[in-house]
């Protein structure tokens, strides 16, 4: 058997998809797996030779696939998974050997990931020595050794690419490991003013981080880039002026569409106020689009998705529901569909909503599962037709979709306001497995982790469910209002309010608060995440809170 020697990496990887590759007789087997241990079922294959493609192949639902293995020589392996989440692992066939793993197991993947970091620091190192050697003089030395820290890549787990993390899941990487307990002065690594008001949660990729705002007029909308390791303001970018403003609800902003970024491109999203693609190196605009017509009646909220080559964003106004797909190059329509939806009133109240989509593979097809106002349609993200429906009732849906153990998991929002679970794989018209009323959030997302969903109601209700069921697990009340989605670290969930404090619970079937921490000014955005450190944007500040 062919011996294959990994050589890894030094940049970081840009999305949260791990594999790895064994030799299985004359063949070798790809497992591709997001970071929360969900198999990557329906990811694209292919091995590359000089970027000459020699096979492909797609994986199943475990994750898996098998593909010929070659002769001697340099290969790469490029895995897609759709959605932005892409990684490639390269490697060379030298000798005969035992069956062997060739890319990386869960355990390498830690040390893959970390290895640029650690190059970096060699290399601040050794410039470092080298300039105290050569010019004896302690400013010299300490220019250099910053320069190369602000040019040194955090390492890969550094991407929180759009709302609720790189697939929308609210899951942290493993390797993430925020603390238990902070204070206003215990634990905070930075602390950033952010002019105006936004609910946009941070989106963060390398060195930058991303939000947008606006005054609580709305007449001006912003884009702020954030340096992730000092908090200081990269960039703070009027990007567009909006004459005449519509109303907007004192509960909601006009920026509360987060960002979605990927390398060298962030797209800011303001609803039919206008979107635009920057150059994350300049701050330039590089395209605008503000011809998208929708009454949001009480402002916009809907984050948008990239899938492939396309920008998606989600329009659910009083006046009119659709879709549509630009390019996220040039800006360009490249599909547009309203919603088939009978909304059974002529009150456009009824009609609205504010979710984003989920992409998902199921058997090797593509969903893009879209919440709305009286029902949840899954569409071909490529061509905008619809896949499937579901009536579920209710208004105003936000919480982003879930997936796992065959279901989808979703929200209604307000009127009624329900959690659901319907089967990923069926017919046109989807039923419902199981339907739980009971102190279900209107606002923010569920987590769903290791078959448990976790959600916390506007009240501060927090119930742990069993995902097979729909059934409580345990349940637990908190004084506060919570309109920010939780999100899972470290065995952890971590829970902010609107009155400042923050909860971090131990995730399991037994109920355990391990602390309950306080800052000045409360959370309405969703916290992030970054390297070992917790993002959490408050009404006033933006805060890195990490251990030292």
């Amino acid at each position: 058997m062919p011996l294959l020697t990994l050589l890894l990496c030094l940049a970081p990887l840009p999305h949260n998809l791990c594999a790895k590759v064994d030799i299985q007789g004359t063949n070798l087997r790809i497992e591709a797996w997001f970071d929360n241990e969900t198999p990557a079922d329906g990811a694209k294959v292919k091995l590359l030779s000089n970027k000459k493609l020699l096979h492909e192949a797609v994986t199943d639902e475990k994750g898996l696939c098998s593909i010929p293995a070659p002769g001697a020589g340099s290969y790469t392996i490029d895995v897609n998974a759709g959605g932005g989440h892409r990684t490639e692992i390269t490697f060379t066939i030298e000798a005969a050997v035992d069956e062997q793993t060739v890319g990386a197991d869960k355990e390498s993947v830690f040390q893959r990931r970390w290895l640029g970091a650690f190059t970096g620091l060699v290399i601040i190192c050794f410039f470092t020595i080298t300039t105290i050697y050569l010019k004896r003089k302690a400013k010299r030395m300490a220019a250099v050794s910053i320069l190369f820290f602000m040019m040194m890549p955090l390492h890969a787990d550094d991407s929180w690419t759009e709302f609720r993390g790189p697939n929308g899941s609210g899951i942290a990487p493993a390797t993430c490991k925020p603390p238990t307990t902070w204070s206003e002065k215990e634990n905070i690594r930075w602390k950033t003013a952010i002019h105006g008001k936004g609910w946009s949660s941070p989106v963060v990729l390398g060195n930058q981080i991303w939000i947008t705002t606006a005054p609580e007029d709305g007449k001006e909308l912003f884009a702020m880039c954030l340096d992730a390791h000092t908090g200081s303001i990269v960039y703070d970018i009027k990007v567009f002026d909006v004459a005449k403003p519509e109303f907007c609800h004192a509960t909601n902003s006009y920026a509360s569409c987060s960002p979605v970024i990927e390398p060298g491109r962030v797209y800011v999203h303001f609803g039919s106020y206008g979107t635009a693609c920057l150059d994350t190196a300049t701050g330039k605009k590089l395209w605008e689009r503000r011809d998208f017509p929708c009454d949001h009646f009480r402002g916009p909220a809907s984050s948008p998705a990239i899938f492939e080559n396309l920008l998606i964003l989600t329009f659910d106004g009083v006046d009119q529901q659709y879709l549509a797909a630009v390019n996220k190059d040039t800006g360009e329509t490249v599909w547009k569909k309203t919603r088939s939806t009978d909304y059974m009133t002529s009150n456009g109240d009824n009609k609205k909503a504010y979710s984003t989509p989920g992409l998902f593979t199921i058997n090797g097809q593509v969903q893009m599962v879209s919440p709305s106002a009286m029902a949840t349609i899954a569409y071909n993200p490529r061509t905008g037709d619809e896949l499937w429906s579901v009536r579920q009732g209710g208004m105003n849906a936000a919480a982003r979709v879930l997936h796992g153990g065959g279901h989808f998991y979703f929200t209604t929002g307000d009127g009624p306001t329900n959690l659901i679970a319907v089967p990923d794989q069926g017919a046109s018209q989807r039923p419902i497995t199981w339907t739980n009323s009971k102190t279900v959030s209107k606002r923010s997302s569920p987590l769903l982790i290791n078959g448990l969903i976790y959600m916390v109601s506007d009240a501060g209700i927090v119930t742990c469910l069993d995902a097979a069921t729909g059934k409580e697990v345990w349940q637990k009340r908190y004084a506060g209002n919570f309109w920010a989605s939780p999100i899972y670290a470290d065995g952890k969930l971590y829970i902010p309010n609107q009155e400042g404090n923050t909860l971090v619970l131990a995730a399991g079937k037994e109920y355990k608060l391990l602390a309950e921490n306080k800052l000045d000014i409360g959370c309405t955005a969703s916290p992030a995440v970054v390297g070992n450190g917790l993002l959490l944007r408050t009404r006033t500040h933006l805060y890195r809170i990490e251990g030292k």
